[in-house]
């Protein structure tokens, strides 16, 4: 379903996040059917999200990510990666103690660390 207003245009946040699944896609040098392939959607689909007429559900950014080699995060405007401040994984690992947690949680199961994640994200204080 197009997304756009008539009035307005597409939203800057969906221009943003095509503008950036298009160039990641052009410097990994991938066809836009290659990544509808990969994805799950039309070539047609893939130029409607780069143009940003076409809004790109959260399940297809994630798909998308994957085949573009990024996380989906990578994708978003940076405003909205602030409000997930992510950690520098090889800043923590440097450290000691992020060295000794990271052993730690490769040691546990997939489902440890799935509950452990939904206690942290329960315990984590909101802004």
């Amino acid at each position: 379903m197009d997304q756009t207003n008539a009035n307005q245009g597409p939203d800057p946040v969906d221009l943003y996040v095509g503008a950036r699944i298009k160039a990641r896609r052009k410097t990994i040098n991938l066809s836009q059917e290659a990544l509808g392939r990969a994805v799950g959607v039309t070539f047609q689909q893939v130029q409607k999200y780069e143009r940003g007429a076409n809004r790109v559900s959260a399940s297809t950014l994630v798909r998308i990510a994957d085949a573009l080699g990024l996380s989906p995060i990578d994708l978003l405007p940076p405003s909205a990666r602030a409000a997930g401040e992510m950690i520098d994984v090889h800043a923590f690992q440097a450290q000691p103690a992020g060295a000794e947690l990271l052993q730690v949680l490769s040691a546990m199961s997939i489902q440890q660390r799935t509950l452990l994640a939904r206690f942290l994200m329960a315990a984590a204080p909101t802004v």
